[in-house]
């Protein structure tokens, strides 16, 4: 069976952000550092769909700044294959298995795979750099759960609460894109992973 190639593996996958990371900061052409790699708890909490998007997000935004240069050919103990891409599985302590009402698993599984294509439009270019959405949890999967760079804040104030000032419009605009998308599915919650360096996991909900 042929192999399918995702991405690089993790190590030099890191290497060519860094790379790329120090380029943009010397001439960063007024426009957002490069994507960043899902490696780490990236790694684990997303799955092969996923990591070849943002690769390949990756291969655009070098091209767009002249840097694709910098993306060396890798080996093949370099690059992570498949012989058939998987998406990620949400872990089961984050299901709830009472019976559902609505909706149906089939609509569920639409609604997930809409959000993951219209990610960026969703999120915003800066947002969609840091935020994987995963899955659906909750009774009547009206929760999100999703991944976030935990090195990194959003644009209304951290992973656990809106700043005052912003008002939450950062937020709420966030949540009706993800309604909108979604429709007529909605979701109430939004439950942020966060995975610092040492592959510790920070759950927090707005």
């Amino acid at each position: 069976m042929e192999e399918i190639f995702v991405c690089p593996m993790p190590d030099p996958w890191n290497h060519i952000y860094q790379a790329l990371k120090v380029a943009w900061q010397v001439n960063p052409k007024g426009k957002n550092g490069p994507p960043i790699p899902l490696i780490l708890g990236g790694w684990n909490f997303s799955g092969d769909y996923e990591k070849k998007a943002v690769w390949e997000a990756t291969i655009r935004w070098a091209e767009d700044m002249d840097l694709d240069q910098l993306i060396p050919e890798l080996t093949y103990e370099q690059s992570y294959f498949v012989s058939s891409m998987q998406s990620y599985s949400c872990p089961s302590e984050y299901w709830n298995y009472h019976p559902r009402e609505k909706p149906e698993k089939a609509a569920i599984e639409i609604a997930l795979e809409k959000l993951k294509l219209s990610w960026l439009l969703i999120a915003g270019e800066e947002l969609a750099q840091i935020t994987i959405p995963l899955c659906f949890t909750g009774k009547k999967s009206r929760r999100l759960l999703v991944f976030a760079e935990y090195s990194i804040k959003p644009p209304w104030g951290t992973w656990t609460q809106i700043v005052p000032e912003h008002r939450g419009k950062e937020f709420l605009q966030f949540r009706k894109n993800i309604n909108k998308t979604i429709a007529p599915l909605e979701v109430d919650h939004i439950d942020f992973i966060q995975i610092d360096i040492a592959g510790k996991i920070h759950e927090n909900t707005i």
